[in-house]
């Protein structure tokens, strides 16, 4: 069951989240919309995706009998 999280995860997550944080960074390059607050909240969205996946990670790791 791990290993079909695992590919799971792998194939939908990264991608959705890249093709996310590629739409909101060109949506950055706009003026208008960089004054926003929900493009605010967008950009801290995917800026803090990969540390709060590494916290997520360490936390499985350090409890879990892998």
């Amino acid at each position: 069951m791990e290993g079909y999280f695992a590919g799971m995860v792998d194939n939908d997550y990264f991608g959705v989240l890249a093709v996310f944080c590629f739409f909101v960074g060109v949506a950055g390059l706009i003026p208008g919309v960089r004054e926003k607050r929900l493009y605010k909240v967008l950009n801290f969205i995917c800026v803090m995706a990969v540390p709060i996946m590494f916290v997520i990670g360490v936390y499985y790791l350090t409890h879990s009998s892998v």
